[in-house]
């Protein structure tokens, strides 16, 4: 395959071109889906982008867009890249301090917002950007400076109907080296970084990706792709434990046979009938559960653990993962339905290179590596070599047949006080094979053995209370110690696959989920450790003052 130079505006058009759906994208608000046709989606994004530069946006400019995934996203979005300016997206998640650092650091000249809803956490911290010039309101607003939606709109196409070609013009101007986007990661530490990223970073890596799309390219221009966070497994056992008699019992045997699947195994025989069996009477209506229209999901982010990749694949809905970061545009690898194994990220896709450093670290080179770090040269000569090497920061390996296994975050390893080093993004994922475990921060940096804050799946214990005839009442003095002895059961079970250095000696229960609001979470769902760590201390102090004995 030869990667074509393209700036980000090119591909996109090349694919309208091949959609016969009619519809370009499609948002769902008050409960009803509402669609944007091609031609619908072409003028907004011409006349976002005439309105945008008959306010002074140029080429070069960098626009901070704050919004949740929606049809305006895009047009924005796109209508920046035809200028030539820089996208700078803003997490909805985002803190209003953080999107201050970001506004100043990047200068943008206007910020873009969704809703009030979101505005209100920047608001206060507005008059500390100087180089903004303004703001602009996607849907609604009380704040009164903000230039509403359609009066951009009606500047564009003002703007069009005295010179024509004014928008080709300038959408030819952009070259595929330029700046499209200027990304500032989560990140667990410190002020985030600005990821600079090219028109041809981002379409090199599409094309490649391309490639691997598991789907017929000729189904594919009808089929319409959800954009969602986070996998789990869609409440399917909790809906099971709410059946009773045959169907109860049916589907419990169902999801007993998808959680012990195993893709790089798959059953012959006796097993096989079993799963065809299973498929008729429970897989096929969880899959209608799912709409019936699912034919596969792709997970990225962060690892998926083994035991939900094979349990989608169990149920009969393609499921993969692919690796990579915002510096590398992102997708480093991928897998592919005749390319998988459970844990792997699959192999590197056309274009990309990968190999692993002598201290584990997995290293990349390819068009989607990013520029650099804005107004950061120190840190981006930390991260990229001079010969085009990104380093990750994450630990991994590549088996025999080039697929590659992350292990873990380099920042995130650390070293027992016996000298043994530990992978705590290894240790949590086995743990979450537990259906009685939601989340889990494994603990042990300088100590002698590991340990973990946990919190439980308070649906699942409930329903062990129930199927156990017992009395589900959080009130109960002996509630906690009961839940305790179901999670010690639990990482009994899951420490007998660990190394011995990496099995959770001891264990504390949190009894709310660590969340992004709460500070605990970046806002694509890392542990922030550090935080973690510092906000739970005196159960951790508790967890290693308490007697314990090495069992022999």
């Amino acid at each position: 395959m030869k990667i074509e130079r393209k700036s980000i505006t090119d591909l996109v058009d090349e694919g309208l071109q091949k959609n016969t759906s009619g519809i370009a994208l499609a948002t769902k608000r008050n409960g009803k889906w509402i669609e944007t046709s091609i031609e619908d989606f072409r003028t907004r994004v011409r006349h976002f982008a005439l309105g945008l530069d008959q306010l002074g946006v140029k080429r070069g400019d960098k626009v901070a867009l704050h919004a949740e995934n929606s049809a305006e996203w895009m047009i924005v979005d796109q209508a920046l890249l035809a200028l030539g300016a820089v996208s700078v997206p803003i997490y909805a998640t985002q803190p209003g301090d953080q999107i201050r650092y970001i506004l100043n650091d990047a200068g943008a000249v206007y910020y873009i917002y969704s809703s009030d809803a979101l505005f209100n956490s920047f608001k206060p911290f507005l008059g500390n950007v100087t180089s903004l010039k303004g703001t602009i309101s996607l849907i609604s607003t009380d704040y009164k400076e903000a230039h509403p939606l359609d009066q951009i709109y009606t500047m564009g196409r003002e703007a069009e109907e005295k010179e024509p070609q004014l928008y080709q013009k300038l959408k030819k101007e952009v070259d595929p080296d330029d700046l499209a986007s200027l990304i500032y990661t989560s990140g667990t530490t410190g002020n985030p970084k600005g990821v600079m990223l090219t028109h041809f970073n981002i379409s090199s890596n599409v094309q490649s990706s391309l490639e691997r799309t598991p789907f017929n390219p000729e189904e594919q221009r009808q089929q319409k792709i959800l954009s969602y966070l986070p996998l789990s497994h869609a409440g399917f056992h909790k809906k099971a434990g709410e059946l009773s008699g045959l169907k109860g019992k049916l589907s419990i045997w169902a999801l007993g046979l998808a959680d012990n699947y195993n893709i790089d195994n798959p059953p012959t025989g006796l097993g096989l009938l079993k799963m065809k069996i299973a498929d008729a009477l429970v897989y096929k209506k969880l899959r209608d559960f799912l709409g019936g229209n699912l034919i596969g999901v792709n997970s990225g982010g962060a690892a998926l653990a083994p035991n939900l990749m094979n349990f989608f694949n169990a149920i009969g809905i393609y499921c993969n993962q692919g690796y990579g970061l915002t510096e590398t545009s992102p997708v480093i690898t991928v897998t592919t339905p005749t390319m998988i194994k459970a844990g792997s990220s699959g192999k590197a896709i056309t274009g990309v290179e990968i190999r692993i450093a002598d201290d584990g670290e997995i290293l990349a080179r390819g068009p989607n590596i990013m520029k650099g770090y804005y107004n950061d040269p120190e840190a981006t000569r930390e991260v990229l070599t001079d010969d085009g090497w990104f380093h990750t920061g994450d630990i991994g390996r590549i088996d025999e047949d080039g697929y590659i296994f992350i292990t873990d975050r380099k920042k995130s390893m650390f070293k027992l006080s016996t000298g043994k080093y530990v992978s705590p993004q290894h240790v949590e994922n086995t743990l979450l094979n537990s259906r009685f475990i939601e989340q889990v921060v494994v603990l042990g940096a300088h100590r002698k053995f590991c340990s973990a804050l946990i919190v439980p799946n308070m649906d699942t214990v409930k329903k062990h209370f129930k199927d156990k005839g017992m009395t589900f009442n959080e009130a109960d003095p002996d509630f906690e110690s009961q839940v305790e002895e179901i999670i010690q059961s639990e990482v009994d079970k899951m420490n007998e696959i660990l190394p011995k250095w990496e099995q959770i000696k001891r264990f504390a229960l949190l009894d709310t989920l660590l969340t992004i609001e709460s500070g605990e979470l970046t806002p694509t769902m890392k542990t922030k450790r550090n935080v973690v760590h510092e906000k739970f201390r005196d159960k951790i102090e508790t967890i290693y003052t308490r007697t314990y004995e090495e069992p022999d």
